[in-house]
């Protein structure tokens, strides 16, 4: 018999007041990660959602609003931290008695292993939840308009790059002036009252993600948190709901202004309706679904105040290993590992979380060519990122694996092989592909690599000089489309930043990347950064037309060694 789990999470207030014996659902059966007919989901996962009436969703926004006058909001910050932080101590206490059952549910409804939900999940100290308020509640001055910037203590630095070439210009002299620099950049405050939310199921927990960043946004002075409706996706319904689950026992009041739930988002009624109510819409979806959300939201009658729009479609990442991760006799400090195989497993790693379903995984690495005799080749560092995805895919393997997909590519880099422009360095029976371009490649080729890494395939680039990438490479590759950059830049001497790494970011940011993260931490981004820029920020004001760009660390080896400490833990408990 198939277990049942519901997709959707109402507050209590709500569940006893809208979910009634005669309310319908919606079924949908999944096994290995993949929608079946009824028939065929015997011994797999079912999960089911209400169908709502018009009706229906009316009593939600009142009682939605009805709750935000009276969830006191006193140490909203300090319970909201306790709470998620509770909630993470009882995931990662191996004792629990649920955690193999959500896991095995998770790895049916999701596709992806055991081991890879595991191995993901048992990191999520990674993804800090304490800086969320500090985001959320910064004071910048407009020198961010001109360099990377530290702020209320986060890790890390922040830019902000301002478009519109007239406006560049201006802002560009105006900091030539330290007074000017030193001047707060007094943002309009434009809290949102409701969020409504359009959440992608390519990796779990998005609709999660935009719960933690929409009450995070609550955390300033004098403010309750806002009402957050969240659609969760049909292709991943479950974690969210769970999680939720985790949090109202803990503390119920967090999430008596949130609803998440699955509804047709080509009904226009319903959609005109929740976009009418919403101050803020925000989607991280295909870029056909975004586009049909803003064509619908310029239908709808404007509310009392402008609806502002954030949304996150398709986009792409990469690593960049910068010479002295090649330096020959360079060893980690703790185990004593040569840098070049703690660098590739880190870089692997970024590759096979989620299996490049996501847009934080990294696609191509840009390795920083040396000398032969100083430092390790192209070449080698190739065969230690093979070596580091096989060792991975023993340690989280795909579980639905698409073998087809990698044996076409093998055979297509094999053929193109055969004349000299890239080698390759997997076997036809390996669940990766890993690819050593021989030479530059001019844009068209460029892009049709990026498009093949899927799947666990990654292209290894060499370039002369790390500015090579944003100037030859991603500066041919539309803004809107560059996502994230994992890191091993430097010298790892160095306790702080590397002023060479600092310029790298500041060319990375001007081409449109807008997270820079270490070898390692692509796959989690520091939620006080979000996944894009600095939403934390963009939740709670208006500001002139731009995007940050995030460095997401204060000291980069130190933390790429604290990465490789807990991966090496991992896989020494799992030999």
């Amino acid at each position: 018999m198939s277990a049942v789990y519901d997709g959707f999470w109402f507050p209590s207030s709500i569940r006893d007041r809208v979910l009634r014996p005669d309310t319908r659902y919606e079924y949908l059966n999944f096994r290995e990660g993949t929608p079946v007919p009824p028939e065929e989901g015997e011994g797999g996962v079912v999960i089911r959602w209400p169908r709502l009436d018009m009706e229906a969703w009316q009593q939600i926004i009142t009682a939605l609003r009805s709750n935000q006058k009276q969830v006191p909001t006193e140490e909203w910050s300090v319970r909201l931290l306790k709470a998620i932080s509770r909630v993470q101590d009882l995931w990662k206490s191996q004792g629990n008695p649920l955690r193999q059952k959500v896991l095995e549910s998770l790895a049916t409804c999701t596709g992806h292993s055991v081991g890879m939900l595991d191995f993901a999940l048992s990191l999520l100290d990674l993804a800090s939840v304490e800086d969320l308020h500090r985001a959320a509640s910064c004071h910048l001055t407009q020198a961010v308009k001109g360099q990377f910037v530290r702020l209320n203590g986060l890790a890390g630095w922040v830019r902000f790059f301002e478009q519109g070439q007239w406006r560049r210009l201006m802002t560009r002299a105006l900091l030539r002036s330290a007074s000017y620099q030193n001047r707060p950049w007094r943002l309009q405050q434009n809290p949102p009252g409701l969020i409504l939310g359009f959440a992608a199921g390519n990796v779990p927990g998005i609709a999660l993600l935009f719960i933690l960043l929409g009450l995070a946004a609550a955390t300033r002075e004098q403010s309750g948190p806002p009402i957050m409706v969240v659609k969760n996706s049909r292709r991943e319904p479950l974690f969210t709901p769970l999680v939720l689950s985790a949090l109202e026992m803990v503390d119920p009041l967090l999430l008596e202004t949130t609803v998440v739930t699955v509804w047709d988002y080509t009904d226009p009624d319903l959609q005109a309706y929740l976009l009418a109510q919403a101050d803020l819409v925000v989607a991280a979806a295909s870029n056909e679904t975004i586009g049909e959300i803003e064509k619908m939201a310029r239908q709808v009658p404007a509310p009392s105040r402008p609806t502002r729009f954030h949304w996150h479609g398709h986009k792409v990442s990469f690593s960049t290993v910068g010479r002295e991760c090649l330096e020959i006799g360079r060893h980690e400090p703790k185990y004593g590992t040569p840098l070049l195989e703690v660098v590739a497993l880190l870089a692997a790693l970024d590759v096979a979380l989620w299996n490049q379903q996501g847009c934080l995984s990294s696609r191509v690495h840009f390795v920083e060519q040396g000398s032969r005799s100083k430092y390790h080749s192209p070449e080698t560092y190739s065969q230690a990122v093979a070596h580091g995805l096989r060792l991975l895919d023993r340690l989280i393997p795909k579980e639905v694996s698409r073998k087809r997909h990698i044996h076409n590519l093998f055979d297509k880099y094999q053929a193109m092989a055969a004349g000299g422009t890239v080698q390759v360095f997997s076997q036809y029976d390996d669940d990766f592909l890993v690819v050593l371009a021989n030479s530059p490649m001019p844009p068209e080729r460029f892009q049709e690599m990026i498009n093949d890494c899927q799947g666990r395939t990654v292209v290894v680039l060499p370039v002369r000089d790390v500015m090579e990438v944003p100037d030859q490479y991603l500066r041919k590759i539309p803004r809107q489309y560059l996502q994230s950059m994992s890191i091993a830049l430097g010298d790892p001497d160095l306790p702080d930043i590397d002023p060479r790494l600092l310029s790298y970011a500041q060319a990375l940011g001007s081409v449109g990347i807008t997270g820079i993260r270490t070898a390692g931490r692509g796959a989690f981004p520091q939620l006080a950064y979000s996944w894009d820029g600095f939403i934390p920020l963009d939740l709670t004001t208006n500001r002139t037309k731009g995007y940050f760009t995030a460095l997401e660390f204060d000291q980069p080896w130190a933390q790429i060694y604290e990465t490789y400490d807990l991966v090496r833990q991992i896989l020494d408990r799992n030999r």
